[in-house]
């Protein structure tokens, strides 16, 4: 069977000040300001869905949403994967989010990043389990080769430069993955520009 991730009549709202501005309290006078409205899109497995727009436009607001990040807004919609509705436990067990900005510490390299998630994510796994984890998934990403060199950063070169950048999860549990989010940005040297 085919995998496949729908969200239905999808929005998104948050309380802002009466001038619009975003509002840091409960208490006092606001208004609900939308930042989606009705957003409605099927992918299945093997294909690509791409979220274009302008800076403001919400394409975060939307991945956060379908990631079922906490933001302070109120999201309303339906989510499923593979018809079912899409709950925390089926986003753990299935997805992957690729944040725009990674969280990569230069001083580490790939195998120290996972050494720690799994520490953190996974502390019940033994040393040995950890381990064959950490392989497992340093060889899916073509990193085993690489794996002690530190990650790097503008200051000094270090995996970032060596490779394409291939990051590791925050929740390496599972090497392949139904669901991928990114808010990768393109770089500004292809983007194509108006005529």
């Amino acid at each position: 069977m085919k995998s496949s991730f729908s969200f239905d009549d999808c929005s998104y709202t948050v309380v802002t000040t009466l001038a619009g501005k975003p509002k840091p309290l409960p208490c006092g006078k606001g208004k609900i300001k939308p930042l989606l409205k009705n957003i409605t899109a099927n992918v299945q497995a093997g294909h690509v869905l791409s979220i274009l727009g302008p800076s403001g436009a919400g394409k975060t607001t939307l991945l956060n949403m379908l990631t079922l990040e906490k933001k302070g807004g109120a999201p309303t919609g339906f989510l499923k994967l593979n018809g079912r509705p899409f709950t925390l436990e089926m986003y753990k067990r299935n997805c992957a989010y690729v944040q725009q900005n990674d969280a990569l510490w230069s001083c580490l390299s790939s195998r120290d990043h996972l050494e720690y998630a799994y520490a953190l994510f996974q502390p019940d796994l033994s040393k040995q389990d950890r381990e064959t984890k950490i392989k497992q998934v340093l060889e899916t990403l073509g990193l085993a080769e690489s794996q002690h060199i530190k990650a790097g950063n503008q200051f000094f070169r270090g995996l970032r430069a060596a490779s394409s950048g291939a990051s590791p999860s925050a929740s390496p549990s599972r090497s392949s993955r139904r669901c991928s989010f990114s808010t990768s940005r393109q770089p500004e040297s292809t983007r194509r520009r108006p005529r």
